[in-house]
């Protein structure tokens, strides 16, 4: 079925991952090891195709899937002949909906309508993804993300499967199903690729293992024949490995952390719900739990409280800086320690850095951009330091030297890990999530029997239909919307629309802290506005308002600065109010009926949809900045302008990485930009949209009249006696 001979990849830099030769079966189910950097990721991908279509090297070797090459495969094709995930599952979502994003690669092969809903529905619910299919992707949690990428992978139809690290963010229950679902796959015909790390897990449904090391091959066998050796000499879990001895704890100091009855709410949904947690001194608490349970929340509560900081769970967004040895010297700096070099090396020893001391940290991989992550943080000497899943995608080896940094310098440490066996090598004390409430807060001996019984899912949250207006509709009035904004010229006509955008995102309950945040952004554009123009101002005639020494205020100024202001938040408000209302599938759907490009509807859409996510890494990295480095309010204006334009790198890098992430999933899942598509669920006008429709167009040619047929009367270019009351309302509200 999969016939891999020679394959290997020669990096622009001359670097060559393989050769390695790899045969499987229809019904083999084949797990791929070996540690962080062996180059499993990259022949996975030179194996799919995808190395060949993306990557700027060469692919080495044959390949052969069911007797074709995949690279040379038209994507529609593709999709029946090999499913791939890779392992970040948040870039690699191309929909906005659950039922959308499982049914993508049907539409792409042109699928039925009958043979698209079929498949929605059996792999939605054969992958454990949580109903409902019109639950938006964004409001997953990891685990349940990486569930619903392999549903969308398998409805496909695909004989040949090839995942990447597949389990790295499940829970107990998630790796559970998983791994019973890719035997069950296997069983049915399925030739099975699989790169793993956690190979406890998988060890008992493989029918052979392949471990790898700098891209070459060091073993291939059954399970039952496999030479333990060689695992073990790569650092990477073995069967005859005896249980990992926990690490030493001392006794535990005073508290230095504390949260009480916290609730947290996002919208309708209860995150954390009366939630309390003492953290002392010396402790080392694992978080443990389902996907969803509230982990990462708590985590985000904890780093509010003073002394507390958090490295976050995707390591990059707390780089910032230029080089590994700036990074760790930051915060030292930032604080005026005496002692800057002392804390740098310290902490770059214990973590095993301090080789990487001039190099980018964005240019790491990503084990190494963690160490250096967590040695920024503990060059501050937090009271309690913060991971979010600091062992996914880590092999036994990296994460054991991390810990043991940790606790050679005595740090406090409250992780969230998935990874019991993590827990319990390095925690002193385990915390189970579920729903939102902590349901176990005591030794880890006593948390095995906790999880390994049932764990109450809640109740799914209920999330809005496709209902209302059409979304062919909403995109024209937002341009209807727009076109009177540009044409109307009085503070109290751009001020009735914004009342109507402001009704409009009222309607679609936003969260309070999302408005806040728009309108902090548009009080301090319209400041900004409204001083310059106010004191630049240029045409005339001008009246003079108010001097500030030899500066003059001018009225006229103040008023097209807060006209403009107002403008912007009218399209800011219209915009919004599209995007929060509409999903991002039914978005794309109205921009292609209207007559754009698929390929450019789906860029316009999915630039839409990952604006949150962009804007929430923003957020992130300032906070790890601010976590580590001084107020604002404490720097010159210049200095404070450098750091803002520091902070965008990592955030643009990050950025470029989900392009290219996101252009191997699209591709992976058979998307062609010329080729007809199935659509799933058609757009319909009703009456109402007709109605509404009607009423806005009307208006819209109402206001841009009246203001032409104005501009006409006062150039005297033309004019007629019987529209003079007209001319008057005009001047006056528009």
């Amino acid at each position: 079925m999969i016939v891999a001979e020679g394959l290997g990849y020669r990096f622009t830099s001359g670097e060559v991952v393989g050769p390695v030769d790899l045969h499987v079966r229809a019904g083999e189910l084949v797990v791929l090891t070996g540690p962080t950097g062996a180059g499993k990721s990259v022949l996975l991908r030179a194996l799919v195709g995808l190395a060949s279509r993306h990557g700027q090297g060469d692919v080495l070797g044959k390949v052969r899937i069911d007797g074709v090459d995949p690279a040379d495969v038209a994507p529609a094709a593709r999709v029946a002949l090999v499913g791939f995930a890779g392992q970040d599952a948040r870039d690699q979502l191309v929909a906005g909906t659950v039922g959308d994003e499982i049914a993508f690669g049907l539409e792409s092969a042109g699928a039925s309508r009958a043979v698209i809903d079929h498949a929605v529905a059996t792999w939605a619910d054969r992958a454990g993804v949580p109903p409902p299919t019109h639950r938006p992707t964004m409001a997953l949690s990891g685990g349940e993300r990486h569930r619903l990428l392999v549903a969308a992978v398998l409805a496909g139809g695909a004989r040949a499967l090839v995942l990447d690290e597949p389990l790295a963010h499940l829970d107990a229950a998630g790796t559970r199903d998983l791994v019973a679902l890719l035997r069950a796959l296997a069983s049915e015909g399925c030739a099975v690729v699989v790169a793993e790390h956690r190979l406890a897990a998988v060890w008992g449904i493989a029918d052979r293992i392949v471990a790898i090391d700098r891209g070459l091959l060091v073993a291939d066998a059954a399970p039952a024949a496999f030479p333990y050796a060689s695992l073990r000499a790569l650092g990477l879990w073995s069967p005859d490995a005896p249980p990992a001895t926990p690490l030493a704890a001392s006794p535990p100091g005073p508290v230095v952390a504390r949260v009480s009855d916290l609730v947290v709410r996002y919208g309708n949904a209860t995150v954390l719900d009366r939630v309390t947690l003492d953290v002392r001194a010396g402790e080392r608490i694992a978080l443990l739990g389902n996907n969803g349970a509230g982990k990462s929340t708590l985590l985000g509560a904890l780093a509010a409280l003073p002394g507390a900081l958090l490295v976050p769970q995707d390591p990059d967004l707390a780089l910032f800086r230029p080089t590994v040895r700036e990074e760790i010297t930051y915060g030292p700096q930032e604080h005026g320690s005496r002692d800057v070099e002392g804390k740098m090396s310290r902490v770059a020893v214990a973590l095993s850095v301090a080789d990487l001391l001039d190099r980018p940290p964005q240019a790491l991989s990503r084990g190494q951009r963690l160490r250096v992550a967590v040695a920024g943080m503990l060059a501050c000497e937090p009271r309690v330091l913060l991971l979010d899943e600091p062992t996914s995608g880590q092999d036994p080896e990296p994460v054991a030297r991390l810990f043991d940094a940790l606790v050679s310098l005595g740090v406090t440490v409250v992780f969230a890990t998935h990874d019991r066996d993590v827990a319990r090598r390095f925690a002193t004390r385990a915390v189970v999530l579920d729903a939102g409430r902590v349901t176990y807060d005591g030794p880890v001996e006593g948390v095995q029997e906790r999880l390994s019984a049932p764990i109450e899912r809640g109740v799914p949250v209920a999330f809005p239909t496709a209902a209302g207006l059409d979304p062919r509709l909403r995109v024209l009035l937002v341009f209807g919307v727009a076109t009177v904004a540009a044409v109307v010229d009085r503070p109290v006509a751009v001020g009735v629309l914004l009342a109507v955008t402001g009704l409009a995102i009222a309607a679609t309950r936003p969260d309070p802290r999302d408005v806040l945040r728009g309108f902090v952004l548009w009080a301090a554009i319209a400041w900004a506005t409204v001083v310059s123009q106010g004191l630049f101002y240029s045409m005339a005639p001008r009246t003079p308002w108010f001097a500030l020494g030899p500066l003059v205020v001018w009225t006229e100024g103040v008023r097209y600065g807060l006209v403009q202001s107002l403008r912007y938040a009218v399209l800011l408000s219209a915009g919004l109010a599209l995007v929060t209302s509409t999903s991002v599938d039914r978005l794309l759907a109205a921009l292609v009926r209207l007559g754009l490009p698929f390929g450019g509807a789906f860029l316009a859409a999915s630039a839409l949809r990952f604006v949150p996510v962009v804007a929430g890494e923003a957020l992130t990295v300032r906070a790890a900045r601010a976590a580590r480095g001084r107020p604002v309010w404490r720097r010159s204006p210049f200095a404070w302008l450098a750091l803002e334009v520091a902070l965008v790198l990592p955030v643009a890098a990050r950025a470029l990485r989900r392009a290219q992430v996101l252009a191997e999933a699209l591709d992976a899942r058979g998307f062609d930009p010329v080729a007809p598509r199935t659509e799933r669920d058609p757009l319909r006008f009703r009456g109402l949209d007709l109605a509404v429709g009607g009423v806005a167009f009307a208006a819209v040619v109402a206001v841009v009249g009246l203001r032409f047929a104005f501009v006409l009367y006062t150039t005297d270019t033309a004019w007629s006696p019987v529209l003079l009351p007209l001319y008057s309302f005009t001047r006056r509200w528009l």
